[in-house]
Protein backbone atom coordinates (compact mmCIF):
# COMPACT_ATOMS: atom_id res chain seq x y z
CA UNK A 1 0.00 0.00 0.00
CA UNK A 2 0.61 3.28 -0.53
CA UNK A 3 2.68 5.79 2.38
CA UNK A 4 2.65 9.52 3.40
CA UNK A 5 6.62 9.85 2.21
CA UNK A 6 5.36 9.89 -1.12
CA UNK A 7 4.95 13.35 -0.51
CA UNK A 8 8.28 14.15 0.51
CA UNK A 9 8.64 17.05 -2.04
CA UNK A 10 5.23 18.68 -1.40
CA UNK A 11 6.06 18.19 2.42
CA UNK A 12 9.73 19.79 1.72
CA UNK A 13 7.83 22.54 -0.39
CA UNK A 14 5.67 23.34 2.92
CA UNK A 15 8.39 23.32 5.40
CA UNK A 16 10.19 25.37 3.34
CA UNK A 17 8.03 28.00 4.02
CA UNK A 18 7.51 27.67 7.46
CA UNK A 19 4.70 25.90 8.23
CA UNK A 20 4.48 22.37 10.20
CA UNK A 21 3.48 19.09 8.43
CA UNK A 22 2.31 15.95 9.99
CA UNK A 23 2.60 13.00 7.81
CA UNK A 24 0.12 10.25 8.53
CA UNK A 25 -0.14 6.65 7.56
CA UNK A 26 -3.19 4.82 7.85
CA UNK A 27 -3.93 1.36 8.69
CA UNK A 28 -2.67 -1.04 6.48
CA UNK A 29 -0.09 2.02 4.85
CA UNK A 30 3.08 2.83 4.84
CA UNK A 31 4.53 1.90 8.57
CA UNK A 32 1.07 1.63 10.17
CA UNK A 33 0.15 -2.06 10.99
CA UNK A 34 -2.25 -3.94 9.35
CA UNK A 35 -2.77 -5.38 5.61
CA UNK A 36 -6.30 -4.97 5.32
CA UNK A 37 -8.14 -1.47 5.31
CA UNK A 38 -11.71 0.32 4.02
CA UNK A 39 -12.44 3.79 4.01
CA UNK A 40 -14.69 3.80 6.96
CA UNK A 41 -12.56 2.44 9.81
CA UNK A 42 -9.20 4.26 7.79
CA UNK A 43 -11.42 7.33 8.53
CA UNK A 44 -11.98 6.85 12.09
CA UNK A 45 -8.58 6.38 12.98
CA UNK A 46 -8.03 9.19 11.38
CA UNK A 47 -10.15 11.17 13.16
CA UNK A 48 -8.71 9.74 16.26
CA UNK A 49 -5.19 10.44 15.71
CA UNK A 50 -6.02 13.95 15.04
CA UNK A 51 -7.99 14.13 17.86
CA UNK A 52 -5.23 13.34 20.20
CA UNK A 53 -2.72 15.55 18.96
CA UNK A 54 -1.49 18.27 20.79
CA UNK A 55 -1.13 20.77 17.46
CA UNK A 56 -4.62 20.80 15.83
CA UNK A 57 -4.53 20.92 11.62
CA UNK A 58 -5.56 24.03 10.01
CA UNK A 59 -5.91 22.12 6.63
CA UNK A 60 -5.40 18.39 5.48
CA UNK A 61 -3.93 17.00 2.28
CA UNK A 62 -4.80 13.85 0.94
CA UNK A 63 -3.90 11.47 -2.35
CA UNK A 64 -6.00 9.22 -3.98
CA UNK A 65 -7.61 7.03 -1.32
CA UNK A 66 -6.21 9.16 1.41
CA UNK A 67 -7.97 12.28 -0.16
CA UNK A 68 -11.45 10.13 -0.05
CA UNK A 69 -10.59 9.91 3.78
CA UNK A 70 -9.88 13.46 4.20
CA UNK A 71 -12.87 14.36 2.49
CA UNK A 72 -14.80 11.54 4.70
CA UNK A 73 -12.84 12.97 7.42
CA UNK A 74 -14.39 16.66 7.16
CA UNK A 75 -17.69 15.01 6.36
CA UNK A 76 -17.71 13.57 10.31
CA UNK A 77 -16.69 17.19 12.40
CA UNK A 78 -12.92 17.18 11.22
CA UNK A 79 -12.29 21.03 12.11
CA UNK A 80 -10.13 21.85 9.48
CA UNK A 81 -10.53 25.09 7.19
CA UNK A 82 -8.55 23.96 4.08
CA UNK A 83 -9.13 20.38 2.29
CA UNK A 84 -7.13 19.41 -0.75
CA UNK A 85 -7.86 16.40 -2.96
CA UNK A 86 -4.55 15.21 -5.50
CA UNK A 87 -6.30 12.83 -7.54
CA UNK A 88 -9.01 11.52 -4.88
CA UNK A 89 -12.11 9.53 -5.97
CA UNK A 90 -15.41 11.52 -6.34
CA UNK A 91 -17.79 8.25 -5.55
CA UNK A 92 -16.69 4.86 -3.76
CA UNK A 93 -19.25 2.84 -5.84
CA UNK A 94 -17.34 4.41 -9.42
CA UNK A 95 -13.98 3.35 -7.82
CA UNK A 96 -14.53 -0.25 -6.92
CA UNK A 97 -16.39 -0.03 -10.39
CA UNK A 98 -13.19 0.49 -12.42
CA UNK A 99 -11.02 -1.86 -10.27
CA UNK A 100 -13.89 -4.83 -10.82
CA UNK A 101 -14.11 -3.41 -14.41
CA UNK A 102 -10.26 -3.83 -14.69
CA UNK A 103 -10.03 -7.12 -12.93
CA UNK A 104 -13.18 -8.67 -15.06
CA UNK A 105 -14.93 -9.40 -11.49
CA UNK A 106 -18.81 -10.59 -12.24
CA UNK A 107 -22.10 -9.30 -10.75
CA UNK A 108 -22.47 -11.68 -8.36
CA UNK A 109 -19.23 -11.03 -6.68
CA UNK A 110 -19.59 -7.77 -6.93
CA UNK A 111 -22.55 -7.69 -4.37
CA UNK A 112 -20.87 -9.94 -2.12
CA UNK A 113 -18.14 -7.55 -1.71
CA UNK A 114 -20.55 -4.47 -1.50
CA UNK A 115 -22.49 -6.69 1.25
CA UNK A 116 -19.24 -7.46 2.96
CA UNK A 117 -18.02 -4.34 3.58
CA UNK A 118 -21.42 -2.74 4.32
CA UNK A 119 -22.17 -5.64 6.85
CA UNK A 120 -18.79 -4.69 8.59
CA UNK A 121 -19.02 -1.31 8.64
CA UNK A 122 -22.81 -0.61 9.02
CA UNK A 123 -22.68 2.24 6.84
CA UNK A 124 -24.07 1.96 3.52
CA UNK A 125 -20.91 2.75 1.41
CA UNK A 126 -21.81 5.55 -1.38
CA UNK A 127 -22.45 7.50 1.51
CA UNK A 128 -19.07 8.15 2.11
CA UNK A 129 -18.73 9.11 -1.52
CA UNK A 130 -17.36 12.96 -1.42
CA UNK A 131 -19.85 13.60 -4.36
CA UNK A 132 -22.58 13.36 -2.02
CA UNK A 133 -21.36 15.55 0.56
CA UNK A 134 -18.79 18.11 -1.08
CA UNK A 135 -21.36 20.56 -1.16
CA UNK A 136 -22.27 20.82 2.91
CA UNK A 137 -18.73 20.87 3.52
CA UNK A 138 -17.58 24.52 5.19
CA UNK A 139 -13.91 23.98 4.06
CA UNK A 140 -12.42 25.75 1.50
CA UNK A 141 -11.48 23.22 -1.14
CA UNK A 142 -8.84 22.78 -3.49
CA UNK A 143 -8.45 20.28 -6.25
CA UNK A 144 -5.66 19.03 -8.11
CA UNK A 145 -6.27 16.01 -11.11
CA UNK A 146 -4.25 15.11 -13.85
CA UNK A 147 -6.08 15.00 -17.55
CA UNK A 148 -4.32 11.78 -17.85
CA UNK A 149 -4.59 9.90 -14.46
CA UNK A 150 -5.27 6.44 -15.17
CA UNK A 151 -6.27 5.31 -11.75
CA UNK A 152 -9.16 8.33 -10.79
CA UNK A 153 -10.85 9.63 -14.24
CA UNK A 154 -10.83 13.91 -14.73
CA UNK A 155 -14.10 13.26 -15.01
CA UNK A 156 -14.82 12.73 -10.84
CA UNK A 157 -13.47 16.20 -10.26
CA UNK A 158 -15.76 17.25 -12.88
CA UNK A 159 -18.71 15.44 -10.82
CA UNK A 160 -17.11 17.41 -7.51
CA UNK A 161 -17.19 20.95 -9.47
CA UNK A 162 -20.82 20.06 -10.01
CA UNK A 163 -21.76 19.63 -6.96
CA UNK A 164 -19.95 22.11 -5.73
CA UNK A 165 -18.93 25.10 -8.34
CA UNK A 166 -16.86 27.10 -5.89
CA UNK A 167 -14.08 24.66 -5.39
CA UNK A 168 -10.68 25.60 -6.67
CA UNK A 169 -9.32 23.19 -9.16
CA UNK A 170 -5.80 22.74 -10.41
CA UNK A 171 -5.62 20.34 -13.74
CA UNK A 172 -2.07 19.45 -14.91
CA UNK A 173 -1.54 17.34 -17.97
CA UNK A 174 0.44 14.53 -18.68
CA UNK A 175 2.26 14.82 -15.49
CA UNK A 176 0.47 11.21 -14.19
CA UNK A 177 0.31 12.48 -10.70
CA UNK A 178 -0.02 9.28 -9.51
CA UNK A 179 3.43 7.66 -10.26
CA UNK A 180 5.51 10.44 -11.25
CA UNK A 181 4.50 13.78 -9.40
CA UNK A 182 4.69 12.33 -6.06
CA UNK A 183 7.91 11.15 -6.63
CA UNK A 184 10.13 13.71 -8.58
CA UNK A 185 11.17 17.19 -7.99
CA UNK A 186 11.12 18.82 -11.49
CA UNK A 187 7.54 17.17 -12.03
CA UNK A 188 5.91 18.13 -8.91
CA UNK A 189 6.96 21.86 -8.42
CA UNK A 190 3.73 23.14 -10.23
CA UNK A 191 1.24 21.49 -7.83
CA UNK A 192 4.16 22.59 -4.47
CA UNK A 193 3.86 25.90 -5.56
CA UNK A 194 -0.31 25.79 -5.91
CA UNK A 195 -0.49 24.31 -2.80
CA UNK A 196 1.78 26.23 -0.77
CA UNK A 197 0.16 29.65 -2.45
CA UNK A 198 -3.23 28.47 -1.83
CA UNK A 199 -2.41 28.22 2.43
CA UNK A 200 -0.31 31.15 1.79
CA UNK A 201 -3.68 33.13 0.83
CA UNK A 202 -5.89 31.64 3.57
CA UNK A 203 -2.91 31.62 6.09
CA UNK A 204 -3.32 27.72 6.92
CA UNK A 205 -0.69 25.13 8.35
CA UNK A 206 -1.39 21.92 6.46
CA UNK A 207 -1.49 18.37 8.23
Amino acid sequence: MSRGSKLQNLIMACLETGREVIVWDGPGHGDSPGNRTSLAPFTKILLNDIHSAEKKPDAIIGHSFGGAASAYACRLGLKVKILVLISAPSSCVGAFERYWNFLNIGAKARKRFMDIVENETGIEVDSMSSVNFIGDLPQKVLVIHDDKDRMVPLSDTADLRQARPDIELLETSQLLISKLILRHKYHSQAINIAICDYFVSHNQQPY
